[in-house]
């Protein structure tokens, strides 16, 4: 609060700027949304506000400090080549949609409109063409030619990795690429990427469709419950958690751990939730995999007016049982994907029947 400004990867005093957009939005809010309201929700809006509206500074101890490629991306409604990263478009997108949401919570309509708005400014580099998120140029032409795989414009990554990044807005992304073609390339990345055990090896990002070794790329297996085949959803995240992940020094988390990513993912996938949006929308859920345990027992902090406990029961999961069959929360069928964070964090029991066929939904 003396600085003004929200720290951008500090290192120091320095403020380095070194990774894309302001995920501290996120952060924050799903905190908030999940009952942690021990803290100021007014002053981390203005402040992150003041990050997504005021261009950026040079600061005194080092760096920058402000988002790096806002000027650009206020002004064309996208950051067109030579002036920063397609990345940077998606992402930023990403924390407008967040921001959206903070200021709906704090009763701010005319600021939620604004940034809820902005939050569909990925939608300028999407070709309906390829289906894919592409690079452009100030005047909104096309730079050519477009390789998915090898044309730059992207933040550790490549335009396959980055074209699935929509996490605010999932239905719409797989809409604009139209649902069939969206699940085929999706499921054939998948198939692809096993051979390299889902991770570019030698930081050779532009190798493959799907990285789960960089951030982006690690949403991109719940993506299959938006698109109306859940049990796609349940093969590639078990599929990941075995090849991806290993219980050695030299192969635990092949690419970045990343303050707890890696791990984080795992836990979550291990015990069939997640959250695509980072639970912050205005009535947060979680999404179901597969549990990989038969009872997992979550413990609930009382400390933010939550229940005692919250059990996932798997009868018969397995290696091998890694579909789910049927879903009861609290005694209650649960039909679709989700269940609501609030029936989760107040605690209860959810049992999800696992088995080896899967139940295939015709989307």
């Amino acid at each position: 609060s003396d600085l003004g400004w929200f720290n951008t990867d500090p290192a120091g005093v320095e403020h380095t700027g070194v990774m894309v957009a302001m995920h501290m939005a996120s952060q924050i809010l799903g905190a908030w949304q999940s009952g942690i309201r021990d803290f100021d929700l007014q002053v981390a809006y203005d402040g992150l506000k003041k990050m997504m509206t005021t261009p950026p500074q040079k600061y005194e101890g080092g760096g920058t400090v402000g988002v790096e490629n806002l000027v650009p991306y206020m002004k064309y409604g996208y950051i067109p080549a030579g002036k920063g990263t397609v990345s940077n478009t998606m992402e930023y997108a990403y924390d407008d949609w967040c921001l959206g949401q903070m200021a709906k919570v704090l009763g701010k309509t005319d600021d939620f409109k604004w940034f809820d708005e902005r939050s569909n400014n990925w939608c300028n580099l999407f070709d309906p063409k390829s289906g894919f998120m592409r690079p452009k140029d100030e005047h909104g032409n096309w730079i050519e030619p477009f390789d998915p795989y090898h044309t730059p414009g992207f933040t550790e990554g490549n335009a396959f990795n980055y074209s699935w990044f929509v996490p605010h807005n999932p239905d719409k992304l797989i809409g604009m690429v139209g649902k069939d073609r969206f699940v085929s390339r999706l499921d054939k990345a998948m198939e692809q990427s096993a051979h390299a055990n889902f991770n570019a090896a030698g930081d050779n990002f532009s190798a493959f469709p799907i990285n789960h070794g960089n951030e982006t790329s690690m949403e991109v297996a719940y993506l299959f419950n938006w698109a109306g085949v859940p049990h796609l959803t349940q093969k590639w995240v078990r599929a990941i958690q075995e090849q991806y992940y290993g219980t050695t020094p030299y192969d635990a988390y092949p690419g970045d751990e990343d303050l707890g990513q890696m791990s984080s993912w795992f836990v979550m996938s291990a015990i069939g939730l997640f959250q695509m949006d980072g639970g912050c929308s205005e009535k947060p859920y979680y999404e179901l995999a597969s549990p990989r345990y038969p009872k997992i027992t979550i413990r609930l902090d009382g400390k933010y007016n939550r229940g005692e406990t919250f059990v996932i029961e798997a009868p018969g999961a397995s290696k091998e049982n890694k579909y789910i069959q049927s879903v009861t929360l609290n005694g209650k069928p649960v039909n679709g994907f989700k269940i609501p964070q609030e029936e989760v964090l107040k605690g209860g029991k959810i049992v999800v029947e696992m088995g080896k066929e899967a139940k295939v939904s015709h989307h």
